[in-house]
C-alpha cells in the first residue's frame, strides 16, 4: 500500500469518524430535540460525513492529484 493510502484512506480514525457522524446524526432525531438543532446536525454531521465518504472512496483528493499534475 502506498504511504498516502496508509495515511488519508480508510483506517480506524476515518472509520471512527464516520461512526461519530452518524451517531451525532441519529441523535439530533431523538424526542423533544428542537428543529435547529436537527437541521444543524444533518448539514455539519450528515452532509459533512457524506462528504467525507465519497473521498476516501475515490481514493485521491484533489490536491493529490493537482500536485501530481504540477512535478
Amino acid at each position: 500500500m502506498d504511504a498516502y493510502e496508509e495515511r488519508f484512506g480508510w483506517n480506524r480514525t476515518t472509520l471512527g469518524l464516520m461512526v461519530g457522524c452518524v451517531v451525532l446524526t441519529a441523535g439530533s432525531f431523538l424526542p423533544d430535540t428542537p428543529l435547529y438543532i436537527r437541521m444543524l446536525a444533518v448539514a455539519l454531521f450528515g452532509v459533512g460525513g457524506i462528504v467525507m465518504a465519497i473521498g476516501l472512496s475515490r481514493g485521491r483528493s484533489r490536491c493529490a492529484s493537482m500536485s501530481r499534475a504540477y512535478s
